[in-house]
């Protein structure tokens, strides 16, 4: 419906509260064994380990999820003792802190809150390098709130990594569909389960 139209094999994904990808391929959306295929949130990146099982979010989605940008810069506010723009935008509340704050400080210079989203962007394109240099997509689309982020701190810098480290480098764009992702695929896999019913009943498997 939005920027994987016509496109054969592609993959979409979602960085907000969570992390998750939606993958497209030879024509089909592919969900696994489970339905659980696309959940690099639980990815080990790096030195982002232990080995061990994640109880809730996974480390790559600890890290780089919206929630996770905005602990990782409180943390590091916190360590250093000293103020921010952030906790200014936030009303000098702590735990009003959150990603789009961070983001928002970040393109007005500010250090602390540039230096997460450096981190941030880096940690997602190495991980999406990753997957596209499984899958081989065509297309990545990119959404979620966490991508909504002025593009040079984060759709730039991830296009980049992955335009150095992938063989073949798919195009990597925006989310066309915005909040209306969730809603118009919803109704997809409703209809499309309506559809193989009426097939079945067609067909006399159904009864």
């Amino acid at each position: 419906k939005g920027a994987l139209r016509g496109v054969t094999d592609g993959a979409c994904v979602t960085i907000g509260t969570g992390i998750g990808v939606g993958l497209l391929l030879n024509g089909e959306v592919y969900r696994g064994a489970h339905g659980a295929a696309g959940e690099i949130g639980y990815w080990l990146i790096g030195a982002l380990g232990p080995i061990a099982r994640a109880e809730g979010y996974g480390p790559l989605e600890t890290f780089a999820a919206g929630p996770g940008i905005a602990r990782r810069f409180l943390a590091r506010m916190r360590a250093l003792g000293r103020p921010s723009m952030v906790l200014d935008l936030a009303g000098g509340r702590e735990e009003a802190i959150t990603a789009r704050l961070v983001a928002e400080a970040a393109a007005q210079g500010d250090p602390l809150a540039m230096e997460v989203w450096r981190e941030t962007a880096e940690m997602v394109g190495i991980a999406l390098a990753n997957l596209c240099s499984l899958i081989d997509p065509e297309v990545l689309v990119i959404g979620g709130g966490v991508a909504r982020a002025p593009e040079p701190l984060f759709l730039e810098p991830v296009r980049q990594i992955i335009e150095t480290l992938v063989p073949y480098p798919p195009r990597v764009v925006p989310s066309e569909l915005g909040e209306e992702a969730g809603i118009l695929g919803a109704v997809a896999t409703v209809l499309d389960s309506r559809r193989d019913s009426i097939s079945f009943v067609r067909a006399g498997v159904g009864g």
